[in-house]
């Protein structure tokens, strides 16, 4: 089903609309806030500004457990960057604002505009636009293209283009984060074997060009889960909705690669389809602040139809190594 068929049945999925925006017929205004608008990754702690972009040692692996499973997948994988953080609500507008000026469009502005929590309410589509958007205002070369004419798309209502999307993956432009690379930057510990609690016997080990690699196994979380979450009774979990929200990125502790809030805060968008759903369903990794402790696992993956938007769902952004 295509356009009008479908859109009957995506609008019925969207769980969320937008709130917390001012402003109309385009330009996204950005809210009175006390505190600096940053537009990357802030430490919690210190206040100070992060690295924006996370290298991830791919070409180092020779085989990855992936899955809700222990086994060990051979990889093939050449070096990428990775967000060090999900992507903030003021990123989203610094970029949002250039890029409807610039012949973008959105279905969707984002919510609870100026922030520097994860920007949320933004589909798959408008997710796969902002990237092409934001390589462009950086001169960076766009990864998204028609299937057909090979144009940068610059549209998040022309799904029938965007289900067809033609990756350029040689590109040098943002991307949303395929399913290996994710979990790759989530489940990564590095060489040394960690000496103390359950990854002493939980750690899988595989033979990279360096020696040993050691990952976080499926049952483990991958960083930043809010472990206040741990009794998964449906009335714990929905008191702890309507008592926490979305966070400031980085407000839990890093993972081995120093990458923030892999598990928990909000979900996140990947490009990889999930191929047991209906349609065209795309993967959503890392849990949010409204799952249990079971759902924030390294392993878990959820699916949405593309248009879906929702308050607890956002993204993260990836990239070829320069």
């Amino acid at each position: 089903m295509k356009n009008g068929k479908r859109n009957s049945m995506k609008r019925m999925a969207i769980s969320a609309v937008c709130v917390g925006m001012i402003g109309s017929g385009g330009l996204v205004q950005a809210m009175n806030t006390s505190k600096p608008v940053n537009l990357v990754a802030i430490n919690s702690k210190t206040g100070t500004v992060m690295p924006e972009m996370i290298h991830v040692p791919a070409s180092k692996i020779a085989s990855l457990p992936l899955g809700e499973t222990d086994n060990i997948t051979k990889v093939n994988m050449s070096d990428f960057m990775i967000g060090k953080a999900e992507v903030t609500e003021a990123l989203w507008i610094n970029v949002y604002n250039w890029a409807i000026r610039n012949g973008y469009t959105f279905a969707n502005k984002g919510a609870n505009i100026a922030t520097s929590k994860p920007v949320t309410s933004v589909s798959w589509y408008d997710a796969i636009i902002w990237a092409n958007a934001r390589s462009e205002k950086e001169g960076l070369q766009p990864v998204y293209r028609g299937n057909k004419n090979k144009n940068v798309l610059k549209n998040a209502n022309d799904e029938n283009a965007l289900d067809k999307v033609l990756w350029v993956s040689k590109n040098s432009g943002y991307q949303l984060p395929t399913a290996t690379q994710w979990q790759l930057a989530a489940r990564f510990l590095g060489t040394a074997k960690p000496k103390n609690g359950s990854l002493v016997k939980d750690t899988i080990d595989t033979k990279g060009k360096d020696g040993k690699m050691y990952y976080w196994t499926p049952s483990d979380y991958a960083s930043g889960a809010n472990k206040d979450v741990n009794n998964e009774t449906e009335t714990a979990r929905v008191a702890w909705f309507f008592r926490k929200i979305t966070r400031e990125v980085c407000s839990k502790a890093l993972n081995v690669l120093q990458i923030c809030d892999m598990s928990g805060n909000v979900g996140e968008w990947q490009f990889t389809a999930f191929e047991s759903a209906p349609l065209i369903y795309r993967e959503i990794r890392g849990g949010s602040y409204n799952n249990i402790r079971s759902l924030l696992t390294v392993s878990f993956v959820d699916s949405r139809d593309p248009s879906n938007i929702n308050m607890d769902l956002g993204f993260r952004l990836a990239k070829n190594v320069k």
